[in-house]
């Protein structure tokens, strides 16, 4: 009986995992609300967890590049064992790097990584431009961001083309006025021609 009691002893996870996985299970179990604001405020709180956790997963893996070095890191993010792909590791990792450089505000940090990232990769301008139009927030919408990006970025296209046709129309001035200062120059140049014959002939 000592021996099946050590052997069950032994087969129990350590204590500390099974805390954890009592407070996943309570954190994760669907509580019972019955009003709007109970099932916002518990929505709310779900969704500041994910955010937590994807911003805590970035912190890592920059961590892990600074002490891991380059190669180890790649090798780490490359294996099968990791739960996502690289380019998943990448975006957590530039979101993180964002946030702790103090660009992207920890408190207005998108529930979702994939729309976070979408504010990261935005030049300084248009970051500016997106904060002035408030979509730098937790709850903005990936189709805000994108809808933004959108505009943004055709009207940079609008505007580089209206540059470069009014470019071709100084371009074409230029050589109009260029041709017609030839043109006088050469005037000019006969008309010193003349007055020296003159002068020789007197």
């Amino acid at each position: 009986m000592l021996a099946d009691g050590a052997g069950q002893a032994e087969a129990l996870p350590p204590t500390g995992l099974i805390n954890d996985e009592r407070f996943q299970a309570v954190s994760l179990a669907v509580m019972d609300a019955r009003s709007e604001a109970e099932f916002a405020a518990e929505i709310a709180r779900l969704w500041q967890a994910a955010s937590a956790h994807f911003l805590a997963i970035g912190r890592y893996l920059v961590l892990a590049h600074q002490k891991l070095g380059k190669d180890r890191y790649f090798s780490m993010v490359n294996g099968d064992e990791f739960p996502f792909s690289r380019g998943i590791a990448y975006k957590l990792k530039a979101v993180a790097e964002a946030v702790d450089g103090g660009r992207l505000p920890e408190d207005r940090l998108p529930g979702d990584y994939s729309v976070a990232y979408m504010l990261v990769t935005l030049s300084s301008e248009e970051f500016r431009l997106a904060e002035s139009r408030n979509l730098v927030r937790a709850d903005v919408k990936r189709r805000e961001v994108d809808d933004f990006k959108r505009t943004v970025r055709q009207n940079v296209i609008e505007r580089r083309s209206a540059l470069a046709k009014r470019r071709e129309q100084i371009v074409a001035m230029q050589r109009k006025l260029a041709e017609e200062l030839r043109q006088i120059e050469a005037e000019l140049g006969s008309e010193v021609i003349d007055a020296e014959a003159v002068e020789i002939a007197d």
